[in-house]
């Protein structure tokens, strides 16, 4: 049973998304300000359903793809808003060793292991509670779930501020020595709902480098420079100006589907890792950090998808600014540590601060 503290006028408001044979009543959480924006979150994998800010003339819209039924939201929406775990992205070969020991995971995505298996966190029906201004969920993973060592407790604090700040804390903790990386992903378009590409935004991105992959999307465990590539985002760049170049990168993803290895001046600490701007609307998204990895998804698929009001999502219809530690990181023994010991708590940040930009003010 769900754990849920009824909330005061000025929190979390309640409802529900629906009933699943299998999860149980998967409840929502929408918190709302005086200017019309809102966030709704829900415990079907501790993900956010929708996100309305101003653009800049003060309209109110959505700026992620959301769907209208829960049938969608578990099936072509499964991933979308979600936290991803245990371990976001892929492990390549399905497979890890840790201590000596190897371990078997579901393969889900061509002979790999992508954001945790068939049953991740993506598809649980997390617990909740409203503490204050903030609302916790909670989710423990049994020993052996998908594969994985050790039981693992985890938590996502979420908090949307009047300032159109959402902030999510993330923490985790085993009774075993285990490998995790959780991200959310959820898909933006700051265009608004009636805007069917992110070709025409401007996206920013604090990093030189990103992971090479090969044709399975999974890090060759090289490292490439951005300079004089596609992937070249240290200065503000349209989403769509290289998106279809000629590169074998690009081939492999049919669009952005790369880990960026962000900079960092102190390994922990919350720095801005990307930039998201909408010449039309105004509307900026900053993306800011502590995990040392972002991977950028432009919805490359090239079969539509059905959201919310009759709309289609279709291809380049939005972008993913997830951020994690490396792909295939137990497996890539000098990537970023995935590994979390035994009574240890790892905790990370990751900010998506909503603002809007004057007409001509480009800055």
């Amino acid at each position: 049973m769900n754990d849920v503290q009824q909330p005061d006028k000025s929190a979390w408001i309640p409802g529900t998304l629906g009933t699943d044979p299998q999860l149980g009543e998967l409840l929502t959480f929408t918190r709302r300000h005086p200017d019309g924006s809102q966030v709704t979150l829900s415990t079907l994998g501790a993900r956010i359903l929708s996100i309305q800010v101003p653009d800049r003339s003060g309209r109110v819209e959505e700026v992620t793809q959301t769907f209208d039924h829960l049938e969608d939201w578990l099936g072509a929406g499964c991933y979308h808003g979600a936290v991803c775990g245990r371990y976001a992205n892929r492990i390549g070969g399905a497979a890890f060793a840790l201590n000596g020991r190897h371990y078997k995971l579901p393969a889900n995505e061509r002979g790999n292991t992508l954001h945790g298996g068939v049953t991740g966190f993506h598809r649980k029906n997390w617990t909740a509670q409203v503490q204050g201004e903030d609302l916790i969920f909670r989710y423990s993973s049994p020993d052996g779930e998908e594969g994985f060592p050790g039981r693992l407790d985890c938590e996502v604090r979420y908090r949307f501020d009047a300032d159109h700040t959402l902030t999510l804390d993330y923490r985790m903790q085993s009774d075993r020595d285990t490998v995790a990386s959780l991200t959310n992903h959820v898909f933006f378009n700051i265009g608004g709902p009636e805007v069917t590409t992110v070709s025409a935004q401007e996206l920013q991105i604090a990093a030189d480098f990103i992971t090479e992959v090969d044709a399975q999307l999974l890090p060759t465990g090289a490292i490439l420079p951005v300079a004089g590539t596609p992937f070249d985002f240290t200065a503000p760049k349209l989403i769509g100006r290289d998106i279809e170049a000629e590169d074998r990168q690009l081939e492999y993803g049919g669009g952005y589907d790369h880990n960026f290895v962000l900079r960092q001046t102190e390994r922990g600490a919350l720095t801005e890792a990307a930039c998201v701007y909408d010449p039309a609307s105004g509307r900026e998204l900053i993306c800011r950090t502590t995990l040392p990895g972002l991977q950028i998804y432009t919805t490359n698929s090239p079969i539509p998808v059905a959201g919310a009001g009759g709309r289609r999502y279709g291809r380049f219809s939005g972008i993913c600014l997830e951020t994690q530690l490396f792909p295939d990181s137990p497996n890539r023994t000098w990537f970023p540590s995935p590994l979390l010991r035994a009574g240890e708590v790892q905790t990370s940040t990751t900010v998506y601060a909503f603002g809007v930009r004057s007409q001509g003010d480009n800055t």
